[in-house]
């Protein structure tokens, strides 16, 4: 990345390429069509296809205000920029990323560490693999059935209480999952479990929307997903080290303390 930097840069320099606190605040390529008073991408007398470089919020005005002019493409850019506060997340909104990051870290990590218990599992139970597929699908079943009606009730009484039950919730039933003692037993805890994380991320969201203006939610947005997506890769390795060192009762109580 660091040798390609030099080179973006060098292209992004004739089309008003914008600095701003010694950061390079890169574009969004759209692709579109132009039109404006005869006046197309290749110049005047041309109408047709161009290519133009622009912000998300320079997107918008090209889609939904009316055709524009390429020269004035990068002054679009750096004044709206120049709108834009020097730090995001400053203060409580900080801190309200902060938690969201969190949550969507440890819930990837509850949810995927049963795809390396499962071997361990269907041992123990002596489990066909179509047993274990519903073991894998009750947590879906559980999750889908009350996704709607959780994100629903934060609406009616607040985020705040909502994800404080879905954290209790869990944490209990990812512990619980350890406790099961025969096939019944770990598919009704796996059912309740997927029912009680269910209307996390619809909370999550509604607590960034009372938090944050329009312009940061994207980014806390796409913070948000990066960590769970981050933590569903790296915990089937964290996972079968515990597992293989503690055993897969003992390794989802584990994961309930985080």
């Amino acid at each position: 990345m660091a040798l390609l930097a030099p080179m973006i840069k060098k292209f992004f320099k004739p089309l008003g390429f914008c600095r701003r606190n010694e950061r390079f605040a890169w574009p969004l390529p759209v692709f579109g069509f132009f039109h404006n008073a005869g006046e197309g991408a290749r110049g005047p007398g041309h109408d047709g296809a161009g290519i133009l470089i622009v912000s998300w919020q320079y997107a918008a005005k090209t889609w939904f205000g009316g055709p524009v002019r390429m020269s004035e493409a990068p002054k679009a850019i750096c004044e709206r920029m120049s709108e834009q506060p020097a730090s995001l997340f400053s203060g409580g909104k900080r801190m309200a990323v902060l938690f969201a990051c969190t949550l969507s870290l440890v819930t990837y990590i509850d949810r995927v560490a049963m795809s390396q218990a499962a071997p361990f599992v269907a041992r123990d139970f002596s489990l066909t693999s179509v047993q274990v597929g519903w073991v894998f699908s009750i947590f879906g079943i559980g999750y889908s059935l009350f996704e709607i009606p959780t994100g629903w009730w934060g609406d009616r009484i607040g985020p705040r209480r909502v994800l404080t039950r879905i954290v209790l919730w869990w944490t209990f039933f990812t512990a619980a999952t350890g406790w099961a003692f025969n096939y019944a037993s770990l598919l009704t805890t796996r059912f309740l479990f997927g029912a009680g994380e269910a209307g996390c991320f619809p909370n999550l969201a509604k607590v960034l929307n009372s938090w944050l203006t329009p312009n940061e939610r994207a980014r806390a947005q796409g913070l948000v997903w990066l960590c769970g997506r981050w933590a569903g890769a790296f915990t089937p390795l964290l996972a079968i080290l515990l597992i293989r060192a503690v055993s897969w009762r003992f390794a989802f109580q584990m994961f309930a303390l985080s």
